[in-house]
């Protein structure tokens, strides 16, 4: 399956079609039908569809900086059967896909028969494939022209962030602490957002409630000319993910997880750059 892998984006499933940047144009996607009875069959049904053509069909005109394109896919993220897509041009579409089943057309041949086997083998089956349609259901460009670079959802509503400090959820702006959103992350306690510097806060009531940071050593440096000793400014370890782990029934632990008391706790899991794993409990 070639896939333009010179590209930031994810991919995504909706039901049994997965959906990838295309092949050819990393401004589009294409989808592929999954199908697995007796062995994998992988089907394109979509081949490089072009969110900016659906976009000015329907009557949308704004000044994408002369380049007549949304840029390429930033992220993609699936809700409730609703595909979402960042682009570089921040940019935020919501597209339904229907994908229609076939008709299956079946004619019985007007010669005599001489048994079910002899009449079975004298219907005809005509089968018309019909191409999936896709709508334009919302357009998001609060970010506009800044990049999509993380996408996330709480209750069926869509986040989004881009390497500006202005977070959106659906249509509305909240403006946040730091710039660079690298990830979003809904928990049953508060809104976590993960920042490029390593910055990570927590969001309540559209207020942040806590910050969190790793700062690597500071080192003293001589200074050769005074002959005294000053301290350089301390780095932050950039951030790489987020991911949460919900609670889990403790009868479903076996000896080789994560020590049992953790198990009723809502965990997050942070990676750095430099190849360390934080656990946090969410409390």
């Amino acid at each position: 399956m070639p896939v333009n892998s010179l590209n930031f984006s994810n991919v995504v499933m909706l039901k049994n079609y997965l959906i990838t940047p295309a092949t050819t144009d990393a401004n589009n996607f294409d989808v592929y039908q999954l199908d697995h009875k007796d062995s994998y069959e992988i089907t394109r049904v979509i081949t490089s569809f072009n969110g900016y053509k659906l976009v000015n069909n329907n009557g949308i005109t704004d000044d994408y900086g002369g380049r007549n394109d949304l840029g390429i896919i930033m992220k993609m993220l699936v809700i409730d059967n609703i595909l979402y897509v960042g682009y570089e041009s921040g940019d935020l579409l919501a597209l339904n896909i229907d994908f229609e089943p076939p008709i299956i057309i079946t004619k019985a041949n007007d010669a005599p028969s001489t048994g079910k086997l002899s009449a079975f083998l004298k219907q005809s089956k005509t089968v018309i494939n019909r191409d999936p349609k896709i709508t334009l259901v919302d357009h998001i460009n609060i970010h506009a022209p800044n990049p999509i670079i993380s996408l996330s959802h709480s209750n069926n509503h869509i986040i989004a962030g881009s390497t500006t400090n202005k977070l959106s959820l659906d249509h509305d702006i909240l403006k946040l602490n730091n710039s660079g959103i690298q990830s979003i992350l809904p928990t049953h306690k508060v809104l976590l957002i993960g920042y490029w510097n390593g910055i990570i806060e927590g969001y309540s009531d559209n207020q942040c409630v806590f910050t969190n940071k790793r700062q690597l050593p500071r080192v003293n440096i001589l200074d050769s000319n005074k002959g005294n000793a000053k301290q350089e400014n301390s780095l932050l370890v950039k951030l790489t993910f987020m991911v949460s782990r919900d609670k889990i029934e403790s009868k479903a632990v076996s000896k080789y997880s994560i020590k049992q008391k953790f198990t009723d706790q809502e965990l997050v899991f942070v990676g750095f750059e430099d190849g360390t794993i934080y656990v946090y409990i969410v409390s």
